[in-house]
């Protein structure tokens, strides 16, 4: 049972074994609805004192904090979280966590109002060489954010070119959900540029996805 092993750990003061576990359910938390619950095991695992933890544990656990709490709309905390990791990545370099570190601050930012700080933190996530699993869906996310970013900017013809890049990315990797929703957005900045019959077929071509 992973609360009682959460649970124990906490009281037994086994901080890095319930950091590490806490930080293993991230898409359990994420996929199950439970982010609330997800980020008050990380919030208090990560504020319990464990000066021996190994500086990219403590990083990945703060991205994943940092993840939940933008899903939960608590921007300031997740904003905090996320600078905590790229602190210590000043320090220890780690491509993988650096990138999604970046890729979800962009996104917290955007939502704070903050576009061209967005903008700017999002375009350093896309610089970064990866050559690790996951490297392709962080940056589908990252042009994903920087699109919606530059739509809300008003520039809605450079966001229908960042998510015609985006739904590339996730049919390389076969996320129909994600190449279905790449597309939408897509049609919907068509649609703010007047390009009404470019819009439809947007909408026909996720149709086709769902």
């Amino acid at each position: 049972n992973v609360r009682a092993a959460l649970g124990w750990s906490l009281e037994a003061g086994e901080i890095e074994l319930g950091l590490e576990i806490a930080t293993a359910q991230g898409n359990f938390w994420y996929q199950r609805d439970y982010q609330a619950e997800g980020y008050r095991w990380l919030a208090q695992f990560l504020a319990a004192p464990d000066p021996g933890m190994d500086p990219m544990q403590r990083v990945d656990a703060q991205n994943g904090a940092g993840y939940l709490a933008f899903e939960l709309a608590n921007f300031e905390a997740a904003q905090t979280l996320l600078e905590k990791s790229l602190d210590l990545l000043e320090a220890t370099p780690n491509s993988a966590l650096l990138g999604t570190a970046l890729v979800v601050l962009g996104q917290v930012q955007g939502s704070l109002g903050h576009s061209e700080l967005a903008r700017a933190t999002l375009e350093r996530a896309l610089s970064l060489e990866h050559d690790d699993l996951y490297a392709q869906r962080r940056r589908g996310s990252a042009l994903m954010a920087l699109a919606d970013v530059t739509s809300m900017h008003g520039d809605d013809a450079r966001a229908q070119f960042l998510y015609a890049a985006c739904a590339a990315i996730y049919r390389e990797v076969g996320d129909a959900n994600a190449v279905a929703y790449a597309l939408r957005k897509w049609g919907w900045s068509a649609l703010a540029c007047d390009e009404v019959e470019h819009a439809d077929r947007q909408q026909c071509a996720a149709a086709g996805y769902d």
